[in-house]
């Protein structure tokens, strides 16, 4: 979006010395979790087992829409997101507050962004300094608000220490975050499902694709 031939920043990298310089970007936005909220009760309400699989989702799908909606109307800064659980047997809605004034502050060159490039990334663990560094803002009252001059750097109600000691064996460790999906909690029939039908579809098509791939990469390091 802001590489340009001029201003190669894929290439050197990009900095900025001072505010002014931090560059907007108009489809970006953070997304802070405000709290979550088991809403199983209400949604699952009028669900009946002589219901289709058709009936079913379509009372499902309004009541979420009518739940998210609710988010909004209360309060303009919010969205709220109702996600299922445990194969569409719990409901729970998640409210989030959007910022839409986000800032590029640093971006490393792609020497370091990108160090070993796709060869090292299949081959060896992750070495990259894959990362960039923006800034949130916000009105004067510390609320989402659109890109504006006037804006100022938002201020979180907490933020994380960073310790510069560094980490010994058994330190305390964590990922941050959550997948996007998980089948952690399949049932057995699914399980069997996945593992004769699914999965060995998939395992099938890739081999042969997969050969095909060697075959040519093992002609020419360019492929």
């Amino acid at each position: 979006q802001h590489s340009s031939l001029e201003n190669d920043y894929i290439k050197n990298g990009f900095i900025a010395h001072n505010r002014s310089e931090e560059l907007p970007n108009p489809e970006l936005y953070v997304r802070f979790l405000l709290r979550t909220e088991n809403v199983s009760p209400r949604v699952l309400k009028n669900i009946h087992p002589a219901m289709t699989e058709r009936e079913r989702t379509s009372v499902i799908d309004s009541v979420m829409y009518i739940i998210q909606h609710e988010v909004s109307e209360t309060d303009s800064t919010l969205i709220g997101i109702v996600d299922a659980y445990y194969g569409g047997s719990e409901f729970w809605l998640s409210i989030y507050r959007d910022f839409n004034d986000v800032r590029l502050v640093f971006a490393p060159p792609s020497s370091v962004g990108k160090f070993g490039w796709d060869t090292d990334n299949w081959m060896w663990p992750r070495h990259t300094g894959d990362f960039c560094i923006f800034r949130i803002y916000a009105d004067k009252n510390n609320q989402p608000a659109d890109y504006s001059d006037n804006n100022v750097p938002y201020h979180p109600p907490y933020v994380v220490p960073i310790s510069l000691k560094g980490y010994k064996k058994d330190s305390f460790c964590m990922t941050l975050g959550y997948p996007g999906s998980t089948e952690r909690y399949l049932s057995s029939f699914g399980i069997e499902e996945m593992m004769n039908n699914r999965n060995q579809a998939i395992i099938d098509v890739r081999s042969v694709k997969q050969a095909i791939w060697k075959r040519e990469m093992d002609r020419d390091t360019d492929i």
